[in-house]
């Protein structure tokens, strides 16, 4: 009963077809695995438990470091009126699943987010606060989900962010103090980060 309420939700069916094509089981029993068992909370679960038990396979660990992370959005096509438009995807709205893998290609989290929405403030979800027994240790990112306070971020709670960035030579590096402190980083340095103003308005 609670597999058939499973592929009714994973193929799309819904409880009523799936009831009507199933010989041994009601629309009542359906519903009633759908209300007691299936929640986000429980869907999570089970995928951490399947996921770290596809780590374990010995197979799975020529594959890689476990740790190297990486994540990325895709963009799924929506009727009009259920989805936003991205110009960089074309005139028809729709919305974007940013997914994360782990290094042994084992899909551990996804988050629906608007067409238009930067993927950056996404970038810690699938990382923290799962029940995996996965250690992120480096994650990859494109450029879409890179930005300063995600370094920081990541810094903080002691990952590395290893971000594959488009037009890198035009990005700069900010700084506390003058920049001819770092004399070998002078290609790459920015304007200083003004302390004092932050020191002002702190608190």
């Amino acid at each position: 009963m609670l597999l058939a309420t499973i592929l009714a939700g994973a193929s799309n069916l819904g409880l009523a077809r799936m009831a009507y094509a199933s010989k041994h089981v009601s629309h009542s029993q359906l519903t009633c695995g759908s209300m007691w068992y299936l929640r986000s909370e429980t869907y999570t679960d089970a995928l951490a438990r399947i996921v770290d038990g596809h780590y374990d396979l010995p197979f799975a660990r020529r594959w890689g470091e476990v740790g190297n992370t990486s994540s990325d959005g895709q963009f799924f096509a929506a009727n009009r009126g259920s989805g936003l438009i991205n110009a960089k995807y074309g005139p028809d709205p729709g919305l974007k699943i940013y997914s994360f893998l782990s290094g042994r290609h084992g899909s551990f989290h996804s988050s629906v987010i608007g067409a238009t929405a930067g993927e950056a403030p996404f970038v810690l979800d699938g990382l923290v606060g799962n029940s995996m027994l996965l250690n992120p240790l480096i994650h990859y990112t494109d450029t879409g989900g890179v930005s300063d306070h995600v370094f920081a971020l990541f810094h903080l709670l002691g990952m590395k962010l290893a971000p594959r960035l488009r037009d890198y030579p035009d990005r700069k590096l900010a700084c506390f103090g003058l920049p001819r402190q770092w004399p070998f980083l002078a290609p790459l340095m920015g304007i200083p980060i003004k302390d004092d103003v932050i020191a002002q308005h702190w608190g």
